[in-house]
C-alpha cells in the first residue's frame, strides 16, 4: 500500500518528520498473527556477524549484500539509541554501481509496547527522496547517479506522539522493482524525560 493511502485512511500512533517532509508514519495497525511479527524474522539475523553493518547503529543486513546495486559503507545514528523527545538522525553512506531512474523505500515497522500488545504500524512503499536527503559529489537530490552517496533521514520524535516500544524495522531500498539493498533493525525507544543518559545497551537488550 502506498504511504499516501495510509495517511488518508488510518489513525496516527505517532509523528515522524523526515528531512523537510512531514509524514504521520506510525499510522497503521492490525492484529498480529505468528508469521507477521518482524521481531521473529529479525531474531535469526541480528547476531549474525556476517550481516553486521559498520557504524555502530542497530541496523544489519537482512540478506547477503554481495552484489547489491547499492553498497553500504556505514550506517550511523545520532543519538544512539534514538530517544523520544530528541531529534534523531540516521545517515547511510555507500555507493551506487550505476545511474538509477528512481529511488524508492519499501518499509515495514512493527512495535511492541511495554504492555506486550504487538502492532503492525507501517507497511508502505514510497519515493525515498521524500524521506531522505541524498547528497553526492557536486550534486544533491534524486535520481541517484553512479558513485558515492550519503543519505540522511532526520526524525523529530515528538514526546506525546511517539510511544515507548521495541520497534522492529524492515527496509528495502529499491529502484522500481529492482532491489538495491535490504536492511533491518530492532530499536528500543524510550522516553527518558530529563534523564538523557541512555546508552547503546538499550539497543542491545531491546
Amino acid at each position: 500500500m502506498h504511504l499516501s493511502s495510509l495517511l488518508a485512511q488510518a489513525p496516527f500512533l505517532g509523528l515522524l518528520i523526515f528531512g523537510k517532509i512531514s509524514v504521520a508514519s506510525l499510522v497503521y495497525t492490525r492484529p498480529a498473527t505468528p508469521n507477521t511479527e518482524l521481531a521473529l524474522q529479525l531474531a535469526s539475523r541480528i547476531n549474525d556477524t556476517n550481516l553486521i553493518i559498520p557504524g555502530g547503529s542497530p541496523f544489519f543486513y537482512m540478506e547477503d549484500p554481495k552484489g547489491d546495486p547499492f553498497s553500504i559503507i556505514s550506517i550511523t545514528m545520532s543519538p544512539n539509541p534514538c530517544q523520544i523527545g530528541i531529534n534523531c538522525s540516521i545517515e547511510v553512506r555507500g555507493g551506487f554501481t550505476s545511474d538509477l531512474p528512481s529511488l524508492d523505500l519499501d518499509l515495514e515497522i512493527d512495535a511492541r509496547p511495554p504492555d506486550g500488545q504487538f502492532m503492525k504500524i507501517v507497511v508502505a512503499k514510497d519515493n525515498a527522496c521524500d524521506w531522505v536527503q541524498l547528497k553526492q559529489l557536486y550534486r544533491s537530490g534524486c535520481p541517484p547517479k553512479k558513485g558515492f552517496a550519503s543519505m540522511t533521514m532526520e526524525m523529530a520524535l515528538a514526546r506525546g506522539w511517539v510511544m515507548e516500544a521495541v520497534y522492529s524495522l524492515d527496509m528495502k531500498l529499491m529502484s522500481g522493482d529492482k532491489q538495491l539493498t535490504h536492511v533491518g533493525a530492532k530499536i528500543k525507544m524510550v522516553d527518558y524525560g530529563s534523564n538523557l543518559n541512555a546508552t547503546t545497551a538499550d539497543v542491545e537488550t531491546a
